[in-house]
């Protein structure tokens, strides 16, 4: 005899299964989990809130006392600058006012402040000035020991 006489195949059997659960959930099951579950979960949250509360007044206590001489102080000069750009261009802005305006010249009594442009024009018509130091130096010759 062959294999399969011996074992025939099983019979399909009539099932009532209809492929999904047939029976609900109960309404009250869920609902009493569903409570359960926001009742820990405020559980949780409330122990948190009272546990950072501990850390957050042991770290207080632990903390060294300020001492009075520590608070509002300013270092000494020379500070840093908040916005050096800032006090750059103040500055490259007064120079270059001071470049093209007339002005006394501040400590030097009778002495004035050309205009760049107008200096330049005056040094091209007039000359560089002649030095002021001695004439000439002296020879070998005419010095006398």
């Amino acid at each position: 005899m062959s294999d399969m006489a011996m074992h025939p195949a099983p019979e399909p059997r009539p099932t009532r299964d209809p492929g999904h659960e047939t029976s609900d959930a109960s309404g009250f099951y869920v609902s009493i989990f569903a409570l359960a579950l926001a009742a820990a979960i405020a559980l949780v949250l409330l122990l948190l809130v009272w546990v950072f509360d501990q850390f957050e007044s042991l770290a207080e206590r632990r903390d060294p006392v300020e001492s009075p001489l520590a608070v509002d102080q300013v270092s000494p000069a020379p500070r840093l600058e908040t916005n050096p750009g800032a006090a750059l261009s103040e500055l490259r802005l007064r120079e270059d006012k001071e470049l093209a305006t007339y002005g006394w010249i501040e400590g030097r009594p009778g002495v004035v402040r050309l205009p760049i442009d107008r200096a330049i024009e005056l040094l091209a018509e007039r000359g560089l000035p002649e030095p002021e130091g001695p004439a000439e130096p002296k020879t070998k010759k005419e010095q006398v020991p």
